[in-house]
């Protein structure tokens, strides 16, 4: 009896030795199991602040993006309205030169006005007298010539 009870003393020994031995390999797996867990939940969180950066650039990029898209509309707009009073310049400026050209067009030759230059010269107009003035000069001799024979 002593025997089957030192077997048996022994056996349950061995299971006490085998639970404490399966709870100390359960507690190392878990040990394991709890520190991938955290490495997993670290780089979990590293990526998603990387990712949440990387969110934040894009963002700002599409605002940069739209502010400068409206700030070119803009200037394009500005841009449009200036050459459209350029254009209106222009043809006003060619219309101008027109006029100038047709004016030009009735004005006197070079070669004309030397050709009047010489008949002014041969001709000596200012040597020429006018009908009014003659009958102005003609009047004041007649006026002369009554005063000193007393005939007024």
């Amino acid at each position: 009896m002593n025997d089957l009870l030192d077997e048996t003393t022994e056996v349950h020994a061995r299971k006490m030795q085998d639970k404490k031995d399966n709870e100390k390999a359960a507690g190392m797996l878990n040990d394991e199991i709890v520190a991938a867990i955290r490495e997993t939940s670290r780089r979990l969180r590293v990526l998603e602040e990387r990712y949440s950066g990387v969110r934040k650039n894009i963002q700002l990029n599409e605002q940069n993006m739209l502010s400068e898209s409206k700030k070119n509309a803009t200037e394009i707009k500005t841009i449009n309205v200036d050459m459209v009073e350029i254009k209106k310049s222009i043809r006003s400026i060619g219309e101008e030169l027109k006029q100038i050209i047709k004016e030009l067009k009735l004005t006197v030759k070079k070669e004309e006005f030397k050709v009047m230059e010489r008949y002014l010269n041969l001709w000596q107009p200012m040597d020429y007298v006018s009908h009014t003035e003659m009958e102005n000069r003609i009047k004041d001799i007649v006026k002369q010539e009554l005063t000193k024979k007393g005939i007024q």
